[in-house]
């Protein structure tokens, strides 16, 4: 409770009061967050199932070796088994390992390597743009590298009440949007981060990243 206290001038009820703050605050990012992670996987996995369809080869497009570089490769692996302790089936489906992948797999396919092999693939994933305008691979990392970083401090249980949280509120909007309209509009009325921003017991301490909106 060390940092907590020191944020909240050791003063008890303030201390208590931030350390539970940052509990609810947590829970309901981690259900926007999760909103956006199906929806990005599910828009990813999509598009690559269309451009490296099975019939071709034979393999997903995840045991395609003109797909992945090493890194991602061994995700996959680990994907693999993760799904087949899970179902206890040793050839898990195409929906159980894609299931297991991590939200920073997907993120990763994001990265500068991916520019040229995967991105004018996982452009098209973003369905919500308007046609006539394009998503750049860097602007979508950036979100993105953002939403697992929160969704990462909260499951490990660090302190998020200092972080730029609107921000990244914003970005999981913009990439919900991006995606799909409709359900970002339904993710932002279900939401319960805009009103528990408001109740922050020490508003001055909230960050300002220079987050890309």
């Amino acid at each position: 409770m060390a940092l907590y206290g020191d944020r909240a001038g050791w003063d008890p009820d303030l201390t208590i009061k931030l350390y539970e703050w940052n509990l609810r605050i947590g829970g309901a990012f981690l259900a926007d967050l999760g909103v956006v992670e199906v929806l990005l996987r599910n828009a990813f996995d999509q598009v690559l199932r269309e451009e490296y369809p099975p019939r071709q080869s034979g393999r997903e497009w995840y045991d395609q070796s003109s797909v992945l570089f090493d890194p991602e490769g061994k995700l996959v692996d680990k994907a693999k088994k993760d799904a087949q302790e899970y179902a206890d089936d040793e050839s898990p489906d195409h929906d159980a390992v894609v299931a297991a992948l991590s939200f920073g797999f997907w993120r990763s396919l994001l990265l500068q390597r991916y520019q040229q092999r995967l991105w004018p693939t996982l452009e098209k994933a973003f369905f919500g743009v308007p046609a006539g305008i394009r998503v750049k691979r860097v602007d979508a990392e950036d979100r993105v590298k953002n939403l697992v970083a929160l969704r990462n401090a909260i499951a490990h249980h660090d302190p998020i009440f200092d972080l730029p949280l609107e921000g990244v509120f914003q970005q999981a909007k913009t990439v919900a949007g991006h995606i799909s309209p409709p359900i970002q509009v339904w993710m932002t009325e279900r939401s319960q981060v805009p009103a528990l921003l408001k109740e922050h017991p020490i508003p001055r301490l909230l960050g300002t990243w220079p987050l890309r909106s």
